[in-house]
């Protein structure tokens, strides 16, 4: 049973950016994407997972959904949300990235994911169920 409820931030003029990342991910990429969110949408407390990690300094109030694909390379992913004080167990996803090397792709998905969790506090857009 899913004790989260996942939701993606929609800005003002309709559009996602997690989905604009998502539908550019090739088939698996998507699959273990979804599989991820399913297992975390069952977890009560996502600090007990390596499936996800609360940022800090600069970007605290941020956290990311961790899953890699290995074929036919390391791949490594890090949707970048935020967890809405207001509402226990909701987790809205913010833009999706790519963590390649030790650098983000796009390489200012965090500056960006802050700007868009801002615009969300102050009203700006709507959050989506996801999942």
């Amino acid at each position: 049973m899913a004790l989260w409820r996942i939701k993606a931030y929609w800005l003002p003029g309709d559009f996602c950016p997690l989905q604009a990342w998502y539908v550019r991910q090739d088939i698996p990429v998507q699959a273990e994407f979804d599989a991820t969110l399913a297992i975390l949408q069952a977890e009560p407390d996502w600090a007990d997972t390596k499936a996800f990690k609360a940022l800090h300094s600069r970007h605290i109030g941020l956290g990311e959904v961790r899953f890699s694909i290995d074929k036919p390379h390391l791949r490594r992913f890090r949707p970048v949300g935020i967890w809405p004080p207001i509402v226990d167990y909701e987790f809205i996803l913010l833009l999706g990235c790519e963590k390649e090397r030790g650098v983000y792709v796009p390489a200012n998905a965090f500056d960006q994911a802050l700007i868009y969790k801002q615009q969300f506090e102050r009203g700006e857009g709507e959050a989506h169920d996801y999942l």
